[in-house]
């Protein structure tokens, strides 16, 4: 017996799966906590200001990288795709 394996097809079949929505709650706390520390609002969703001091402070750079896989609107390939988040 012959079997074809598409991996567009496989990799379409494995979107919304718990990764994909383990991979998106981690981005939106990485997003989150940069922005709390910017915006100076530390203390909500538990993000201590002590936390956000030293980041800022002590530390030359802080990096939060968030690595979901996104599908190209192209060819729907799904292809690394990159945020990262600099505090300088």
């Amino acid at each position: 017996i012959e079997q074809t394996i598409d991996l567009n097809q496989i990799r379409a079949s494995i979107n919304d799966t718990v990764r994909d929505e383990l991979t998106e709650e981690y981005q939106g706390s990485a997003l989150k906590t940069a922005m709390q520390c910017l915006t100076g609002v530390a203390g909500a969703n538990n993000v201590p200001a002590d936390f956000c001091e030293k980041q800022l402070t002590k530390q030359r750079s802080v990096n939060w990288a968030v690595l979901p896989d996104k599908p190209s609107p192209v060819d729907g390939t799904v292809r690394p795709f990159a945020v990262i988040i600099t505090i300088r």
